[in-house]
């Protein structure tokens, strides 16, 4: 081959090589312009409800997008005003309950003691006492022993329910919305189960 000939392929083969890199260039400008459009997508909106939790009232109606000043205490107040905690709980109780349907273990047994309203928030009544029906939650979930107790003459068959049911079976036992006992809450699961397998035998 002669020299002009190798020239030629050379200048060939480096056209080639700057072109690929030019298009590897533009590939990657634009997979990287994709992947920033989609994160913006995502974190502006996080961005806007964040800061807009952290105006005032007044200044969430206008067109402010930073806060000014920022108003910290709005997380405190909401937990003052609103139970969202016990909004929490109740998520986690229908999820829960969904969850024990579907795998229906043998050996679980629960029992709901309802009062129909919330102690730990200042006695407001509860959505129980207001038409919802926990017993068809647990049936909607796919908990097929099911029993509400309103009676004392009602106590025995639930009992038999969670004792000898061969599957997970729930019982609503309704109580009435008296005062609470006069005694600190305690959290010792141990002690709290030593004496509730106590108060049972001893019946």
């Amino acid at each position: 081959m002669s020299g002009a000939a190798i020239a030629t392929v050379a200048l060939r083969t480096r056209q080639r090589t700057a072109e690929a890199r030019r298009k590897a260039f533009l590939t990657t400008v634009a997979n990287h312009a994709v992947a920033i459009a989609l994160a913006a997508a995502f974190i502006l909106p996080l961005f806007f409800v964040v800061t807009t939790s952290l105006m005032s009232q007044q200044q969430a109606l206008t067109h402010d997008l930073i806060p000014h000043p920022f108003q910290w205490r709005n997380y405190v107040d909401i937990f003052q005003e609103e139970p969202i905690l016990r909004y929490g709980w109740n998520t986690f109780v229908y999820a829960g309950l969904a969850t024990i349907g579907v795998v229906n273990p043998p050996n679980l047994a629960i029992l709901c003691v309802d009062n129909g309203h919330y102690g730990e928030t200042g006695y407001q009544k509860s959505h129980t006492s207001l038409g919802v029906d926990l017993e068809k939650i647990a049936i909607g979930a796919g908990i097929k022993m099911t029993r509400t107790i309103g009676r004392e003459s009602e106590i025995a068959d639930g009992a038999r329910l969670l004792r000898a049911g061969n599957g997970t079976a729930f019982v609503l036992l309704r109580v009435k919305p008296t005062e609470p006992a006069e005694f600190k809450r305690n959290f010792d699961a141990s002690l709290l189960r030593d004496r509730f397998r106590a108060a049972l035998q001893s019946r």
